[in-house]
């Protein structure tokens, strides 16, 4: 479920989500999540690690 200022924006999987989301508040808000997860993975890990994080994303979404 994603929310925006307690509207509820989309609600569905999260691969449902992932593969159609409804607007572009929703694609960015993915977008965010994901480059915050591979920041802290390069922090953690290194490049290869976080290059990665964007391989699964691309996989989930395609």
């Amino acid at each position: 479920m994603i929310i925006n200022g307690g509207t509820i924006i989309q609600y569905a999987k999260p691969n449902e989500i992932l593969s159609t989301p409804q607007d572009s508040f929703v694609t960015n808000f993915i977008l965010r999540q994901l480059e915050i997860k591979q920041n802290n993975i390069l922090a953690l890990f290194g490049e290869a690690a976080g290059d990665a994080v964007i391989k699964i994303f691309l996989y989930i979404v395609n």
